[in-house]
């Protein structure tokens, strides 16, 4: 049975912790994002629905350049 399940457990184990990569790449994006508005005096932070597609293009694309 070990045998069977440490594969998918091992395949299991990087994908966390390639989420866990991700989740904190979209928060230091997010974090950049609002400093970025603070800064130039755009508004308030990205939040909730209104920006949320724009950080996830940039993460995806921060993440496309980083593979």
């Amino acid at each position: 049975m070990a045998r069977i399940t440490e594969p998918i457990e091992r395949a299991l184990r990087r994908a966390r912790i390639a989420y866990q990569g991700l989740v904190s790449s979209y928060d230091q994006v997010q974090e950049a994002a609002r400093n970025e508005q603070r800064l130039f005096g755009v508004g308030s932070a990205v939040s909730c629905r209104t920006g949320i597609l724009p950080v996830l293009a940039l993460v995806g694309g921060i993440y496309y350049l980083t593979r």
